[in-house]
């Protein structure tokens, strides 16, 4: 049996994620602030489906869900044990000065804490276990190239990034190790290209050229991005701390 453990699971690239691992016969466990009514319908195909309602931003209650659910997952036999960090989110987009710490505190518990606060809790709990066990944190280009406006986004996507590198790092050598890579996804339909789109320019000077992205049919669809990430993760490229780029791997 494989589990998969999804964060932003109810729309955009996560469900489509889900829906492919559902068709695949999978068990899936699915986060998200809202359980939408395309991801209730993917779920039914799945082998099991549980929709668990938490809001990322809230450190404290992603700390206690976090044991609470790996810890129950690895008194469990599993063939392989597999968590996607997709949850993510680009406000503020403002330049360094221009937003409060309130919205900053929220973008570095989203993009930076919780995926390491449950990646953390998955290593806890199947230390020694002789499963498969697999992390795959959805980076960002914006981890690894500065965008104007986007110095909180850019940030958290390339701490996760480093902290993928850390972990990588302490992982090789151990028996039943972790594999944990971090992946850019490239340039998806998703709805955080709208939110992108309707940016001021003062703010994001790069506005144009994403609204470009759109007209020209520059975006991946989700469905077609789900299923590499899907065959990265099972395949020798999910290395130890491996930063990867889906447009140079599939």
């Amino acid at each position: 049996m494989r589990c998969y453990v999804i964060t932003g699971a109810s729309r955009g690239l996560g469900l489509a994620l889900v829906q492919q691992l559902a068709q695949a016969g999978h068990h899936l466990i699915c986060l998200a602030r809202h359980e939408s009514e395309m991801l209730k319908v993917a779920g039914q195909t799945a082998a099991s489906y549980r929709f668990i309602k938490q809001d990322l931003a809230d450190t404290v209650a992603v700390t206690q869900l976090a044991e609470e659910l790996f810890g129950s997952l690895a008194a469990m036999q599993w063939q392989g044990i597999y968590l996607i960090n997709n949850a993510g989110m680009l406000a503020p987009i403002a330049k360094a000065g221009d937003y409060d710490d309130s919205a900053l505190q929220q973008a570095v518990a989203v993009n930076l804490l919780a995926p390491i606060q449950l990646a953390n809790a998955l290593i806890r709990a199947f230390r020694g276990l002789a499963c498969d066990k697999r992390v795959m944190n959805i980076s960002s280009g914006a981890a690894r190239k500065p965008y104007q406006g986007w110095s909180a986004y850019c940030t958290t996507k390339a701490g996760l990034d480093h902290y993928t590198r850390c972990v990588g790092a302490e992982q090789v050598g151990v028996s039943h190790g972790v594999h944990m890579v971090s992946i850019a996804p490239g340039v998806v339909d998703t709805d955080m290209q709208g939110l992108i789109r309707q940016a001021s320019s003062e703010q994001f000077p790069l506005l144009e050229q994403f609204k470009q992205y759109q007209a020209s049919g520059g975006l991946a669809k989700p469905e077609q991005v789900a299923q590499k990430l899907i065959a990265v993760l099972h395949s020798e490229r999910c290395g130890f701390g491996d930063l990867l780029d889906i447009r140079d791997v599939a």
